[in-house]
């Protein structure tokens, strides 16, 4: 279902970024859709049939919008930058740059951004840049989430809580029974604690919902398992006794 795709390169800084494109060449009265991949994936990445409609560029395409996918610096025919310019910001200057050539070029009313992954980080950041083009529209998806400027600082109070609660139950769970069974070195006990604190960790977790139902008064009512075997009832007595016994 794969209509004509062409490949377009921009220059930006002295750099080049190549993206895929389909649908019409002019976008004059409808905005262009700049679509940025994530990681280990080049620009085909949204040009992959996902059900028989065909793939994102087909699809907006079809419905006459031109659509250009961005091989971001690294990937497919963009440059490669050096390791210490290979920076979230940098990606986002350089990949802003390409788009308002490419708005400017087709003569876009406005640019509707889609990314997935770190390319959804990527269409993000540049979302909140001021930009040479019209922003209409961002849709990301597969994005993580992102502690700004790397400080710990506020989450510290949280971390040290859970901490000190996971060791104070499990020092209280081991410590006694290792006092009075003296069983293996102090550093086999260690290993213990040490083994005993992901498993409560993953215990809570696995029973958080139903730690939550009674916490919030939810009951839950048992019913009393028959003493009759029903399948038996229709047998004849011996065969009764000898199922039985």
């Amino acid at each position: 279902m794969a209509g004509q795709r062409s490949t377009l390169e921009f220059g930006v800084d002295g750099l080049t970024i190549s993206a895929l494109t389909a649908g019409p060449q002019s976008s004059a009265g409808r905005p262009l859709i700049a679509a940025l991949h994530g990681g280990t994936y080049k620009a085909q990445y949204f040009d992959v049939a996902g059900s028989d409609h065909g793939s994102f560029l087909d699809l907006a395409s079809g419905l006459g919008y031109s659509v250009m996918s961005f091989d971001r610096p690294g990937y497919g025919a963009s440059s490669v930058l050096e390791p210490d310019d290979n920076t979230f910001a940098r990606h986002t200057q350089l990949l802003a740059g390409a788009i308002a050539q490419a708005a400017a070029g087709s003569g876009a009313d406005g640019v509707v951004l889609v990314g997935h992954s770190i390319g959804g980080m990527i269409a993000a950041m540049i979302a909140a840049a001021d930009t040479d083009f019209r922003l209409l529209g961002l849709s990301v998806t597969g994005m993580g989430a992102v502690i700004r400027g790397g400080d710990l600082a506020p989450y510290l109070v949280g971390i040290g809580t859970i901490t000190a609660l996971v060791l104070i139950i499990g020092v209280g769970m081991t410590l006694v029974p290792y006092v009075i069974l003296r069983r293996g070195s102090f550093w086999r006990y260690l290993a213990t604690l040490a083994s005993l604190i992901p498993l409560m960790i993953y215990v809570s977790l696995s029973n958080a919902p139903s730690i939550l139902k009674t916490v919030f008064g939810a009951s839950e009512t048992w019913k009393r398992t028959p003493k009759t075997t029903p399948f038996l009832e229709g047998l004849p007595a011996t065969d009764q006794l000898n199922e039985a016994g």
